[in-house]
């Protein structure tokens, strides 16, 4: 499958592998969905809200969140595996937007991590700098800062469990983002 990281960079991922990989009991759980998220894929004829949008509460400290439904099997609902393509590309969650790469508060700060996946060997440290740059100007004002905060907050999936991941660096944010403060607590 190719993926385009930023204007001018395309790498190929292995067959999607990461994609087919998606599970509640898998290395990465399903996408995280923000509002704006559910409201850009509820516009697809192929999109189903009550399948697709799956309210989960974290354990910890008890925040509704929504993922990607998978509807119980092994890997994304929207992942082709015949073609190796996302049939929901163009609409595709931040989540799966920012991958391999994702974000982390920790001591109040967010933070850049990027998990050690199958593509990786694909893309230099200088493209991994790109993207989390690009990230910053293009894909992160997607998310309300609500969401923002939300997901850097949420538990880690397998992957992050078992270390295959990264620190990079803390995350630049324009100014007039702020956090809210019923997340901050």
């Amino acid at each position: 499958m190719e993926r385009r990281m930023y204007p001018g960079k395309i790498f190929r991922c292995p067959n999607g592998v990461c994609c087919a990989h998606v599970g509640d009991d898998e290395l990465i759980f399903p996408p995280f969905l923000g509002r704006r998220d559910r409201q850009r894929l509820t516009r697809l004829e192929n999109v189903v809200p009550e399948k697709h949008f799956v309210e989960k509460r974290d354990p910890k400290s008890g925040t509704v969140y929504f993922q990607l439904g998978t509807g119980g099997c092994v890997g994304c609902d929207f992942f082709d595996s015949k073609t190796g393509h996302c049939t929901v590309y163009k609409f595709r969650p931040l989540d799966c937007k920012l991958f391999p790469l994702t974000l982390d508060l920790q001591q109040e700060t967010l933070m850049w991590i990027v998990y050690l996946c199958a593509c990786l060997p694909a893309v230099s440290n200088i493209d991994i700098q790109r993207f989390t740059e690009y990230a910053e100007r293009r894909i992160l004002p997607l998310f309300t800062d609500e969401d923002l905060w939300l997901y850097a907050q949420l538990p880690g999936d397998r992957m992050y469990e078992l270390g295959q991941w990264r620190i990079l660096r803390p995350v630049k944010r324009p100014e007039k983002s702020i956090q809210p403060s019923h997340i901050a607590e």
